[in-house]
């Protein structure tokens, strides 16, 4: 990305019914490959501040959920993280009791579908064909 330009960062989410919670804040967070999601990856990435996440609480389990903002690049991005970044404290949750989630465990966790993640300059130019 090109230093101090500015971008469109969108990207659809549904909740699943597996979920035992639905949640605000799902966001993108871009980095250059430092973000360790592999050790780490069930735990609040909470040093990490996305550059465009959403306050609304996604509970949709049929339609999918827009989710855009932009944002002025460092230079330095490289890679894109998806998810919620904020400890429990700062995240607003609404309890779902689908029963296969309470009935398989699942009563601590969430999980959404991602789908047509997009990131381009903020000045582009429509080009219809």
């Amino acid at each position: 990305m090109t230093p101090g330009q500015e971008y469109c960062a969108s990207f659809y989410v549904v909740l699943t019914h597996f979920s035992a919670f639905a949640t605000d804040k799902m966001g993108v967070y871009f980095d250059d490959g430092s973000m360790d999601t592999a050790t780490w990856c069930a735990w609040p990435q909470t040093e990490h501040v996305p550059q465009v996440y959403d306050t609304v609480i996604v509970t949709d389990t049929l339609n999918w959920t827009k989710i855009q903002g932009t944002f002025t690049a460092t230079g330095n991005e490289t890679f894109l993280t998806i998810g919620n970044f904020f400890d429990s404290a700062h995240t607003k949750t609404i309890p779902e009791n689908f029963w296969w989630a309470i009935g398989d465990g699942n009563n601590i966790y969430t999980w959404y579908l991602v789908d047509d993640v997009c990131v381009i300059p903020a000045d582009a130019v429509a080009d219809a064909g």
